[in-house]
């Protein structure tokens, strides 16, 4: 958390790093960093409700479980978002490397409503039925039907078929002996599939 935070304001400071490809990269640290946060305020406020909760309050009761739930439903929104914003890192380097003319800066909203507004489409629905079906305590029972609402979009992002894409690429272009690394996109490529 500490170290994209430092990485997030290195490229903030540093005006000649404002890119779209840094912007992507801003987006995934900041949630990174927002992940960590909506984790362990989750699991603080889990451990302030089940330590300290007074049993004959019923306003406490109440106030800790909306506050639970709301960490649950927050820390579930920013996991989402870690995961699609890695695949808006993906989708930028497909459309660096198979396309020949691009247009980055129109990209740029596209790529910001993919990563934050996307998990919301499956984070809001799944808040609904729990509300609706599983309403108990802070929510911490898994029933895995439910579960999947949130895990099959989040799945799908990560087996995507631009990953596959991307390696199958690299692969052939290692294989043939073809790549010239002088090209920045290829740098890129190397860098960023071998970093992670």
């Amino acid at each position: 958390m500490i170290n994209g935070f430092f990485k997030l304001l290195l490229y903030l400071l540093t005006r000649k790093l404002h890119c779209t490809r840094n912007y992507i990269h801003m987006n995934l640290f900041v949630s990174f960093i927002l992940r960590a946060a909506a984790i362990l305020s989750k699991e603080i406020i889990m451990h302030i409700m089940y330590s300290n909760l007074p049993k004959d309050d019923p306003g406490w009761n109440t106030y800790s479980m909306i506050m639970c739930r709301l960490s649950k439903v927050c820390m579930e929104y920013f996991v989402a978002c870690n995961y699609f914003w890695l695949l808006v890192e993906a989708i930028f380097l497909h459309t660096l490397l198979f396309t020949a003319v691009l247009t980055k800066r129109c990209l740029l909203k596209k790529y910001m409503l993919l990563g934050w507004g996307t998990p919301a489409l499956f984070v809001t629905p799944w808040t609904v039925v729990k509300i609706l079906y599983e309403n108990t305590e802070c929510w911490s029972i898994i029933n895995r039907g439910f579960w999947w609402i949130i895990k099959g979009p989040i799945t799908l992002s990560v087996i995507f078929f631009i990953f596959i894409k991307i390696l199958m690429l690299l692969l052939s272009k290692l294989k043939a002996d073809q790549v010239k690394f002088t090209d920045y996109r290829y740098r890129y490529l190397r860098f960023y599939c071998f970093s992670v």
